[in-house]
C-alpha cells in the first residue's frame, strides 16, 4: 500500500503522483511554519493497491458492519470475531480503515494516496476558522471542506482532488483529477 508492489500485481504509480505528494508535504511544512500546533505528517499512509487488496478492505469493512448490527453486537459468541475484525480494521497493526472502501479505487491505478487521520485533523484545526454561529454541524463540515479545497489550490497548485468533497466523503484520500 505504500508504493511497493510485493507480488507484481499492482499498477505503477502515475509519473506525476510523487511530485504532487511532495507538493502536499510542502503545503503542510509551510503551514507548520506558522501553525499554533504542528500538523502531524510523515508522508502518505497508502498509495498503490491492487484490486484484490481493495476487495479485501471492502470485505473487512462489510464484516465489521455486519458484526455491529444489534443482534450480533450484543451476542457474546460474536465477540472474538468482532475483536479480530476490529483489529484488522484498526490503526494499531491493522489496515487503518476509517472510511468505507470504494468499489473502484484510484489507488489501483497508481493515481491516489491517503494520509493519516491525524494529519487531516491537524489541517482542520489549523486551516479552518470556526464558522460563524448559528451553523449546523453539517454546514460547518461543508464550510471546512471548502476551506481545505481552497488550501489545496493556493498558493501553489497541487492539482489534487480531495476525497472530502466526494459524495461519500473520504477525508484522508487525495487523487489526480
Amino acid at each position: 500500500g505504500l508504493g511497493k508492489d510485493v507480488n507484481g500485481k499492482c499498477s505503477k504509480l502515475d509519473d506525476s503522483l510523487p511530485a504532487l505528494m511532495q507538493c502536499f508535504a510542502d503545503k503542510i511544512a509551510a503551514t507548520n511554519a506558522t501553525a499554533s500546533s504542528p500538523i502531524p505528517y510523515s508522508g502518505p499512509t497508502a498509495t498503490i493497491r491492487n484490486p484484490a487488496y481493495q476487495a479485501h478492505l471492502q470485505d473487512i469493512w462489510d464484516r465489521m458492519a455486519e458484526l455491529n448490527i444489534p443482534k450480533n453486537k450484543n451476542n457474546a459468541a460474536c465477540r472474538p470475531l468482532r475483536d479480530k475484525v476490529a483489529a484488522e480494521i484498526g490503526c494499531n497493526g491493522g489496515h487503518c480503515i476509517v472510511y468505507p472502501p470504494a468499489d473502484f479505487s484510484n489507488h489501483s491505478t497508481g493515481t491516489a494516496f491517503d494520509v493519516s487521520r491525524d494529519a487531516i485533523e491537524g489541517i482542520f484545526l489549523n486551516l479552518t476558522p470556526l464558522p460563524p454561529a448559528p451553523m449546523t454541524a453539517r454546514q460547518r463540515k461543508q464550510a471546512q471542506r471548502i476551506w481545505i479545497a481552497d488550501w489545496l489550490a493556493k498558493p501553489t497548485e497541487c492539482n489534487l482532488t480531495w476525497g472530502g468533497n466526494f459524495q461519500k466523503p473520504d477525508l484522508v484520500h487525495f487523487q489526480l483529477p
